[in-house]
Parts: structure tokens; C-alpha cells; sequence
């Protein structure tokens, strides 16, 4: 290889380098720009920072772009009984606002407590029915309350 195919290959790879550079770089604005023209809306607020992380991955295997907030506020917030916009939540973009809170509901319906599950009076915990007690905190299980005497039908001399 000559020292003119060198320097000609030299150029060739640096023009081709300046031309990746150059549409990074437009890429790169071109995204800025797109980011700053959504209007992004809140569609769930978590109760901490795990369940808001769950939450935006199921919206991403839904091929949504959520975007999840005040992360980094949770010990804060805490201290502060979640002031205004300092609980995790999840924001997407307006034009999915839709498709998002058909993911919220179906998360939600998920996570609902079964029939036969029960929550702890004393911490609020929600224990799978085969248990006696609060895995949680060791409270025991409220008895269960008797079954309504009455049928429900009224008849006419109750009117």
C-alpha cells in the first residue's frame, strides 16, 4: 500500500467519522426536541419506589416511554407525608395516556387481593389466607364475620 492510498484512506475514514459525529449530534437535538414538545401526565402514583419501577416496566413491555419521578425525593418525602410531586411516579407521554391507564388497571386488578387473602388490622399488610396470623407484624387473624341473617327480601308487611 502506498503512502497515497494511506492518506487517502485516512481521509475517507475521518470524513465518514465528521458524518457519524454530525448525525449523532442532530440526532441528539432531534430527541431533545421531541422530549420538550410531549406533554408528559402523571397516570400512577406509588407508595414507594419498587412498586413505581414495576409499574414503568410493565408500560415499557407495552412499548410505552414512561418516565418515573420523585424517585429520588422517597426518603424526603417520608419525613414530609408526601408533600406535592415528591412520591415515585410514573409519567408518560400524553398521546399514551391512554394505552398507560389500561396498564394501571390491569397491574392493579393483578395485585387485588384474592377472596380468600386477608388484610392485617394492625399493619395493613395483606397475608394469603392459609395464614393464622400477620407474617408482618404477628398480629392474629380477625375471626370472620358471622354470616347476615337477614335474605334481603322485603316483603310487604315491612313496608
Amino acid at each position: 500500500m502506498s503512502k497515497h492510498d494511506v492518506n487517502t484512506t485516512a481521509s475517507v475514514c475521518l470524513q465518514v467519522h465528521r458524518n457519524h459525529l454530525w448525525l449523532l449530534h442532530a440526532l441528539h437535538r432531534e430527541l431533545r426536541t421531541m422530549t420538550q414538545l410531549h406533554t408528559w401526565k402523571c397516570v400512577f402514583t406509588a407508595d414507594h419506589p419498587l412498586q413505581a419501577a414495576t409499574m414503568a416496566t410493565a408500560m415499557e413491555a407495552e412499548g410505552l416511554t414512561p418516565q418515573l419521578r420523585g424517585m429520588e425525593l422517597w426518603g424526603v418525602a417520608v419525613e414530609i407525608l408526601f408533600s406535592e410531586g415528591a412520591a415515585p411516579s410514573v409519567w408518560v407521554p400524553e398521546m399514551q395516556v391512554e394505552q398507560a391507564t389500561l396498564v394501571v388497571q390491569r397491574m392493579r386488578q393483578a395485585s387485588a387481593p384474592k377472596q380468600d387473602d386477608w388484610r392485617c388490622e394492625h399493619c395493613a399488610e395483606k397475608v394469603p389466607a392459609s395464614f393464622e396470623s400477620c407474617w408482618q407484624c404477628g398480629h392474629e387473624r380477625p375471626p370472620a364475620d358471622p354470616p347476615s341473617t337477614a335474605t334481603g327480601i322485603i316483603t310487604s308487611e315491612g313496608n
